[in-house]
């Protein structure tokens, strides 16, 4: 007869157990155990969305668009097991801030082939063109840019240096 009862009770225990995890969640889930999906490709933004992971996120300059996730670890399909002190699996992501962006430094009044130099320095593709409204600067010299000073460009980016023509000749006076 006690047999019955501790087989009942403990029988009892198990499904209530069972009930209330199912409704509740009231029982840790120690050791549970979790496929790591690819998030390379995905926007950050998405990582949000599955409480089961936990992201730290490294950044860096890429040709991809920014929020773009480039690696992670550990990789896709990953089967990881959840630990008993935390409640969600640890994921590293390195995601994209997008290209580099240079500022486009003031050059006016510089010679045109020293700036032109320069910019071809800092990665830039650079087209000199003469400037026939600006006759009455020194010859060879930077009178403005395409697009302008302080601009944010990636690098690459097409640059105009528009230089003087030179002083015109003054016609004599009588």
């Amino acid at each position: 007869m006690w047999k019955k009862l501790l087989f009942s009770s403990l029988l009892l225990i198990a499904v209530s157990f069972v009930v209330l995890d199912a409704l509740f969640g009231i029982v840790l889930r120690r050791g549970e155990r979790v496929t790591v999906p690819d998030f390379c490709g995905a926007n950050e933004t998405s990582l949000a969305a599955d409480e089961r992971f936990s992201v730290t996120a490294e950044y860096r300059y890429d040709e991809s668009p920014a929020g773009t996730i480039l690696s992670q670890e550990p990789p896709a399909g990953s089967v990881r097991k959840i630990g008993e002190d935390r409640e969600r699996c640890q994921v590293r992501v390195v995601v994209s801030m997008g290209p580099e962006t240079i500022a486009l430094p003031d050059l006016a009044g510089e010679n045109g082939k020293v700036a032109a130099t320069e910019l071809r320095n800092r990665g830039f593709s650079v087209e000199l063109l003469t400037d026939p409204a600006a006759s009455l600067s020194v010859a060879g010299k930077v009178t403005r840019m395409e697009p302008p000073a302080g601009s944010l460009l990636v690098t690459g980016s097409a640059v105009r240096l528009y230089v003087s023509s030179g002083l015109s000749e003054a016609e004599p006076e009588e």
